[in-house]
């Protein structure tokens, strides 16, 4: 059986890796994860053992984790648990991508290999640097998750489903939230709709 280390730290990076854990935890598979604000809070809602940290510099991998086989992670923006877990493990590390933005940032030093949700962010990565070899099309399984509350009523003429990053919960400011930005979709849609 292989030891499995996990690791994520923002909200978007977490969503990602969650159902991957989920899935390997529900085969039996040795999982132990380590993860940063507010990823542990989340793991912790969700019902997935980990050990939080807050303060990860500098971070040392307890020896008992220092055993895995392979590190599995989410990605996050800046400084970050997950970095620092990789830069301490000589093992394969498998990132997987959340959203369509800062590549160089996510990865100081390339990973053994990065789930990257589409063509589109496999061309943008290749074209930011980073080795065709290590970028794999998988999608983003945090997604997997987005229809099963979906159903479809009868009698719509139309129906608009609206998914954002969960930017609000990030320790990114960017000046709006995914809220403003369903107010502004809302407002620019079509009268009736």
């Amino acid at each position: 059986m292989t030891r499995i280390l996990w690791s994520a730290a923002d909200p978007g990076g977490y969503d990602a890796v969650a159902p991957v854990v989920h899935a390997l935890v529900a085969r039996g598979e040795d999982v132990s994860g380590i993860l940063g604000p507010p990823a542990s809070l989340m793991a912790e809602r969700d019902g997935l053992s980990a050990t939080g940290v807050t303060d990860i510099n500098p971070f040392l991998v307890p020896s008992s984790l220092s055993a895995a086989s392979l590190f599995l992670a989410g990605t996050s923006g800046g400084a970050s648990v997950d970095k620092d877990i990789m830069r301490s493990l000589a093992i394969p590390s498998l990132y997987v991508m959340d959203f369509w933005s800062q590549y160089q940032e996510r990865f100081p030093i390339p990973p053994t290999a990065i789930c990257v949700i589409d063509e589109r962010m496999k061309e943008e990565m290749v074209a930011a640097g980073f080795a065709p070899a290590i970028l794999h099309t998988t999608g983003n399984p945090h997604y997997d998750c987005f229809t099963e509350q979906i159903s479809h009523r009868s009698g719509l003429d139309a129906l608009a489903l609206f998914i954002s990053q969960p930017v609000s919960k990030g320790a990114v400011r960017y000046g709006f939230d995914e809220f403003g930005v369903l107010r502004d979709v809302i407002a620019a849609m079509p009268a009736g709709m």
